[in-house]
């Protein structure tokens, strides 16, 4: 009887070492997996963007083209770049006071800009992203002589400009979206405010 219970005794020790061994093995397993889940890949991503926008210059809508390159883990950068539709960079003569030349028709909206920003990820493939740089933003006429003029519409703006940018950015299964407010101030007033979107794709590095 002695034996049996000395048996019974062992038995229930074992499989209590056994059960708890067990649980601690699940529990670390677990453990790990919610580590692994919060470590995040660097990834790259790479957008064509738009952005349409309200000019000082004139009464109409500006559009601006370009590309934006950045990567990101938890934190990250991008750096990119937006031109207009316009070319016609050079002018003989600003416009001055109340001096109203006579135009051919032909204009240009020039547009230049170069920019780069920090980006944060929100837990979820969704993003938070702001930026800055230097911007170019003019408006420029062929007159009645052949000369071309630049108008921009406040006297003694200048047509360099700071600009500023921020919104949000998403992706699901690589394909990337992201959309904000685009600013361009020469800190007398703002030249351009608009909305800016981008469609693109991210990926990862592939590892070694």
């Amino acid at each position: 009887m002695n034996k049996l219970y000395i048996l019974c005794l062992c038995l229930g020790i074992f499989i209590t070492a056994e059960a708890q061994t067990f649980n601690y093995t699940g529990i670390e397993i677990k453990n790990e997996k919610v580590k692994k889940k919060s470590v995040y890949e660097k990834e790259h991503f790479i957008l064509a963007n738009y952005a349409i926008a309200a000019t000082g210059h004139v009464e109409r809508l500006q559009h601006a083209f370009g590309l934006t390159y950045g990567q990101v883990k938890t934190a990250g950068w991008y750096a990119g770049f937006m031109m207009g539709t316009g070319f016609h960079w050079a002018y003989d003569y600003e416009l001055q006071g109340e001096t109203k030349p006579f135009y051919t028709g032909k204009f240009s909206d020039n547009l230049l800009s170069v920019h780069a920003g920090g980006i944060v990820r929100l837990v979820i493939p969704l993003f938070l992203y702001l930026g800055t740089g230097y911007g170019y933003n003019s408006y420029t006429s062929e007159t009645a002589g052949g000369q071309w003029v630049i108008n921009n519409a406040h006297e003694g703006s200048s047509p360099h400009c700071q600009e500023w940018e921020g919104g949000f950015q998403g992706h699901i299964k690589g394909f990337t979206l992201n959309g904000g407010v685009y600013i361009l101030t020469n800190y007398e007033v703002i030249s351009l405010i608009g909305v800016k979107i981008g469609l693109g794709w991210t990926f990862k590095t592939k590892k070694q």
